[in-house]
């Protein structure tokens, strides 16, 4: 009688267990698909308004030019936003660079030499801010030197795209040059 009624129990324990798989792999499936649709969602522009968000191409001329400012607070704001603009610019070259290159190994070779330079961007600037004499200049010594190495790698990246892919827009520049 008592092994009856253990068989009974097991029986409803493995069916509890089966349940619970059932749900848990449930639960990862539509997460899977909640995150996918995030991923893929296109945003619906509001009733009534017509929508002109094209992105901005964002260039050079775009970066603020920090030198005349005075305040502490205002250059560290002003190299703050220098400091993303210039990232933002070196990271759409290299994506232009590694949409153009066709070979597997060339991008891998690309990628992990452009890990390489952030690396040594990152340990250049921070030994900069650590140099500093107090917080704020260090953090804005911070963004001072990441801008001027952005924008030094930013002038091999287009080197590297003129001579490698053979741009439009280099032989355009070029002709403009005297």
């Amino acid at each position: 009688m008592i092994g009856n009624y253990f068989e009974c129990w097991l029986v409803l324990m493995q069916r509890h267990m089966q349940n619970i798989s059932f749900l848990v792999i449930l639960g990862v499936l539509l997460s899977c698909a909640f995150f996918f649709s995030e991923q893929i969602r296109v945003v619906e522009d509001p009733v009534g308004e017509k929508s002109t968000a094209i992105p901005a191409v964002e260039t050079r001329q775009d970066l603020p030019d920090c030198s005349g400012v005075t305040d502490d607070e205002s250059r560290f704001t002003c190299f703050m936003e220098a400091a993303a603009l210039s990232g933002r610019l070196v990271e759409n070259l290299t994506d232009q660079i590694l949409s153009q290159e066709e070979d597997s190994a060339g991008r891998m070779a690309f990628l992990e030499m452009q890990q390489a330079w952030e690396d040594s961007r990152e340990a250049d600037c921070r030994f900069v801010q650590e140099k500093a004499k107090s917080e704020v200049q260090g953090e804005t010594e911070l963004d001072r030197c990441l801008v001027d190495r952005n924008l030094a790698r930013l002038d091999q990246l287009e080197a590297y795209f003129c001579d490698y892919y053979e741009a439009a827009s280099c032989e355009a520049s070029a002709q403009s040059e005297p």
